[in-house]
């Protein structure tokens, strides 16, 4: 099947794969269900995830401590052999709502969303971007991008390479209305600055779930229409263009019926992971990523007049 869509002034074709996605539910109980997106150790053998913490914790022998608990935590687990073993609650993790785990390449670096506050005990109204640094074997206590959070307006879903290129979603106001993008940033600790917005969309579409590459060569996020997340929400792929981004180009093997968001790309490159109308899924992706290179590349010079045997 080929798919034809415009990149710039050339036609983008592209030989579709018939995919087949696999179901990813490391548990079966409701309670135990993954929300949001998750992250992998660099060797794949450590899962970070989100549960619904307060529904997790009035099943579970803890069902005292439910009462104060936020709607979500942070957990992790680790694989022994295929089974994931038992969640374990990240120690920082279960005051406040803390949620989409996002790992560095190196697994030293823990990003994440979070309502807690910089200063006192009360949550704010708003989500920031909160990370953790592993060292000596353990997470240490998170920290926020303070020079980057704002108290009105929602900073999150962070994603960074291993040259610390970060992207995240940012709010901005326009006309009264709350309007989400992708802004890109060089991660430096607490130190991170606020970055530039990702200009590469037209018209009133909107951006979220970015996902970055560990060399920092393309980035898979969501486009949608505000209007109609539910039935617009697709996945797409941008490849790195010196100081800039592609146009987006739909991951039309991965796109369906409802909304498709949250992707996560493992380690090794082999699978990506997202959710499919709300049901988490796996599909082996290395192939599918082959050809939206080659295709890019090939489109690309064409837009320059670089013939192939020119390169």
């Amino acid at each position: 099947m080929i798919a034809a869509f415009k990149y710039g002034p050339v036609l983008f074709l592209l030989c579709q794969l018939q995919v087949l996605s696999q179901e990813f539910k490391p548990y079966g109980q409701h309670h135990q269900r993954l929300v949001q997106g998750i992250g992998f150790s660099p060797n794949s053998k450590i899962l970070y995830f989100t549960l619904p913490h307060k529904e997790y914790l009035l099943k579970s022998k803890d069902s005292t401590l439910a009462d104060e608990a936020p709607r979500l935590a942070l957990y992790k687990a680790k694989k022994n052999g295929s089974i994931w073993g038992k969640p374990n609650l990240l120690p920082f993790s279960g005051l406040y709502k803390d949620y989409e785990p996002s790992i560095s390449p190196n697994g030293l670096l823990l990003l994440f969303n979070s309502n807690r506050p910089s200063k006192g005990d009360k949550p704010l109204p708003r989500n920031g971007i909160w990370f953790s640094r592993f060292k000596r074997g353990k997470w240490k206590s998170p920290k926020p991008l303070s020079k980057l959070n704002t108290i009105k307006l929602e900073q999150s879903y962070a994603t960074v390479s291993q040259n610390r290129i970060m992207v995240y979603v940012a709010e901005k106001v326009v006309a009264g209305k709350s309007k989400y993008t992708l802004y890109q940033t060089k991660f430096k600790g607490v130190r991170t600055k606020k970055g530039k917005p990702i200009t590469i969309l037209g018209g009133t579409a909107e951006m979220g779930d970015p996902w970055i590459s560990p060399n920092g060569d393309y980035l898979i996020f969501t486009k949608y229409l505000p209007t109609d997340w539910q039935g617009s929400c697709d996945l797409n792929i941008s490849f790195r263009e010196k100081d800039t981004w592609s146009s987006p180009i739909p991951l039309q093997e991965l796109n369906g019926d409802g909304p498709d968001f949250s992707p996560c790309v493992s380690p090794d490159g082999e699978w990506i992971y997202y959710r499919k109308n709300y049901r988490f899924v796996r599909v082996r992706f290395k192939t599918i990523l082959t050809n939206y290179f080659d295709a890019y590349n090939s489109t690309r010079l064409k837009s320059k007049g670089v013939k192939k045997g020119n390169q």
